[in-house]
């Protein structure tokens, strides 16, 4: 790990960075969806978020696990206010259905107790958050790959990082990988 990975801040207290994946993928909540993201963290003691933001039915707008039109508080699944250590580390999130749901309503850490998308959403962008809250910090991240689980567990790729260019929500341009 780390041969293409991005590195995030300078650790010197202004750090955090809110990374949204550009583009919305469709959510189908009779699917579940593996989010996988790899990251360390070599200087700093901000903590981590990864998961999904959610979107609405005509893609114009978040929501929010709250239900507000923004991207905080997103779903969080893959990894929650953790601290990351100075190791690659592996941090994987399940998610499927909408709050309520009888199949969805665990925290996303196991395949056997997946998240739950707020009601609403029907389009989804892989995001993470490094450094969180502004903090110093240095955070790597090394891959993403969000992946549709069938029944047989075996995994479609919706998204690698591996060969594409990753922005921020505002359109700047972090990195190129491949």
């Amino acid at each position: 790990s780390g041969l293409h990975s991005l590195k995030i801040g300078l650790n010197d207290g202004t750090d955090g960075k809110w990374v949204i994946w550009g583009e919305s993928i469709p959510y189908n909540p009779s699917k579940m969806y593996k989010m996988t993201i790899v990251a360390k963290q070599s200087h700093g003691s901000g903590t981590f978020y990864a998961g999904f933001t959610g979107r609405n039915q005509g893609d114009t707008a978040y929501i929010s696990t709250a239900g507000g039109a923004t991207p905080s508080s997103s779903h969080y699944f893959a990894a929650s206010g953790v601290d990351v250590p100075v190791d690659w580390t592996t941090y994987v999130g399940y998610v499927t259905g909408n709050e309520g749901t009888t199949n969805a309503n665990g925290d996303g850490s196991s395949i056997s107790s997946p998240y739950a998308m707020k009601t609403g959403v029907y389009w989804f962008r892989p995001m993470f958050i490094v450094n969180y809250d502004n903090v110093a910090g240095i955070t790597y991240v090394d891959s993403i790959v969000v992946e549709e689980v069938d029944d047989s567990y075996a995994s479609q790729i919706i998204l690698d990082t591996n060969g594409m260019t990753l922005k921020d929500a505002a359109g700047t341009t972090l990195a190129s990988y491949g």
